[in-house]
């Protein structure tokens, strides 16, 4: 399951990534959010440690901090600050081609992305809008393969739902919480995972 980043990180989980593994059968798994220096202890330390302490902790659900951001220089996932940086500008092209500009006028690094963020919430005026945009945006990271799929859809995510997340959801859950701590995290924030508890599924 994903929880919402810390607050010392922007991007906040959408309730639909957070709440959805929650209704699956066992099995599923937390991604849970790093906010101190020590390995989880409740599940007897069997959790990945967390990264070094950033602050004071985050209550889920509460908003995220405007002013947090992403440090390039000392802060990287698992794969490392090569594979951040190269997710991180694929993600800025993605977002500049959807609002039909040039990603460098906007500046480097997390201060540019932020800016072709605000940019889009002033392009569009609903929050239907920006949803639809962002799920354009976050859809057009991923390959259109294999062939096969409808038309309007992504070939990846598509058969992922048919071979995948329809037939296996608590196994689809563990996957997507998986490939998102070892390649989002500098979207996400730093997080670790853990298996859900099953009165929380």
């Amino acid at each position: 399951a994903l929880r919402p980043a810390s607050r010392h990180h922007p991007v906040a989980v959408t309730p639909r990534c957070g709440r959805r593994p929650r209704s699956l059968p066992g099995g599923a798994l937390r991604l849970r959010v790093a906010v101190g220096g020590e390995p989880d202890s409740s599940d007897g330390g069997a959790s990945t440690p967390m990264p070094p302490p950033m602050a004071a902790p985050f209550v889920a659900g509460a908003k995220a901090d405007p002013d947090a951001k992403w440090d390039e220089a000392t802060m990287s996932g698992p794969l490392g600050r090569w594979a951040d940086h190269l997710f991180f500008q694929r993600f800025r092209a993605k977002l500049a081609d959807e609002l039909g500009c040039e990603d460098e006028q906007f500046g480097s690094g997390y201060d540019g992305l932020m800016g072709l963020i605000k940019c889009m919430h002033g392009n569009y005026k609903t929050s239907a809008e920006i949803s639809d945009a962002s799920r354009r945006t976050l859809q057009g990271l991923f390959p259109d393969w294999p062939p096969g799929s409808p038309k309007g859809t992504v070939g990846l995510l598509w058969w992922f739902g048919v071979l995948f997340a329809r037939p296996f959801p608590a196994f689809s859950a563990k996957l997507n919480a998986w490939v998102t701590w070892w390649a989002a995290q500098w979207l996400m924030g730093p997080c670790v995972l853990e298996d859900l508890d099953p009165l929380e599924v």
